[in-house]
């Protein structure tokens, strides 16, 4: 269960359950298990919100294929209250996909192929990675995905281990030693995308923002050739500067996500000094791990707004072009181009955004 909601007199309880990364809607009496609500996109439930006399529940609901709506439940039966205009664009619904990781472990992930005509050597693909590190891909409508799809690009969205959403064994499944552990589900990922037989094995990107922009670039260093280009969107390239730059909050491993995501005691990118059963030698070697810049052999696009830095204490997007200048020994540089932020205000987009050569893909 990852959310509910119950009346202000305790008569009716809402739930909504994670069925691999689909939304399970019940409502009824606590203390039994209540009827699934039948009616509904089959995507993602949430902003659970009962009316002041508890006859009516309000919540949005989304789907790959149908953005966020307004749903009202009453009387047993769900119906809509509000749904954005009509489009004239044909969206792409994502299939629940699943490959072996090199342990056996079964990676789940979602899968779409474009509606375009195929070209003769299959579809560009492009593997999107979610941040967090602890959070989902759902079943939830993504603008960026379709635009991906109406392009003729093919993606696949992994839940690597690490992901919320499988029980707890998997969420920690790649703590400390075993971070990279996760990485590596990416390239069995990617051999499962370049085994389809409508992908071009040769055409296969890789993207990802914030801890997904970290394990962009953790991908391209620990598998180099794998892949045929990548984009990191203000992520992580080397923790040794996050941490540098960042608020002791952050260093902290009894605060933040580091210590939630690297163990209770041994949080692996935490500073040694705020913690018992400290090794420091291991640490610094942990640190060394991060992603290499003098170790990828593809163009990589980081878009990132550099005035915008001063809108997040973290600045994990300045994070790339420090480790590309300070580590890159030859070999050419790192494509490194302003852009917009989804998180910084239009204005601002206007202000910090430059024109930038696509990437050949």
């Amino acid at each position: 269960m990852e959310a509910w909601a119950i009346t202000p007199d305790a008569a009716l309880l809402a739930t909504v359950e994670n069925d691999r990364g689909y939304s399970v809607l019940r409502v009824g009496p606590p203390g039994r298990r209540a009827a699934v609500v039948a009616g509904l996109p089959r995507g993602v439930v949430t902003d659970l919100a009962w009316s002041s006399d508890g006859t009516t529940l309000a919540f949005s609901a989304s789907a790959p294929t149908e953005p966020p709506s307004l749903f009202l439940w009453r009387d047993g039966a769900a119906r809509p209250a509000w749904r954005p205009e009509p489009t004239p664009h044909d969206f792409v619904d994502l299939d629940l996909v699943a490959w072996d990781s090199f342990d056996g472990t079964r990676i789940p992930g979602w899968f779409a192929l474009p509606r375009t005509p195929k070209p003769a050597g299959g579809y560009p693909a492009v593997m999107w990675v979610h941040g967090g590190p602890e959070s989902q891909t759902r079943a939830n409508f993504r603008p960026d995905i379709q635009m991906l799809l109406a392009q003729g690009v093919a993606v696949l969205l992994p839940n690597v281990r690490g992901s919320t959403g499988y029980g707890r064994a998997y969420a920690a499944s790649d703590n400390v030693e075993r971070r990279l552990d996760s990485v590596t589900d990416l390239a069995h990922g990617r051999a499962w995308l370049a085994a389809h037989p409508a992908i071009d094995a040769e055409r296969i990107g890789i993207m990802g923002q914030s801890y997904g922009g970290f394990m962009v670039m953790s991908a391209i260093t620990e598998h180099p050739g794998l892949w045929r280009a990548a984009v990191n969107y203000y992520g992580i390239a080397d923790f040794a500067t996050l941490l540098a730059g960042t608020g002791p909050w952050r260093r902290k491993p009894s605060r933040g996500g580091i210590r939630r995501r690297c163990g209770p005691v041994r949080a692996d990118f935490a500073d040694p000094s705020h913690r018992r059963g400290a090794h420091p030698r291991a640490d610094r070697a942990r640190l060394a791990r991060s992603p290499r810049a003098d170790g990828r052999e593809r163009p990589v696009r980081g878009p990132h707004c550099a005035s915008a830095s001063r809108r997040f204490r973290m600045k994990p997007s300045t994070m790339p072009a420090t480790a590309s200048s300070a580590r890159t020994t030859g070999g050419g540089s790192i494509a490194w181009s302003p852009s917009s932020s989804p998180h910084i205000s239009p204005d601002w987009n206007r202000r910090c955004t430059s024109p930038a050569a696509p990437i050949a893909f």
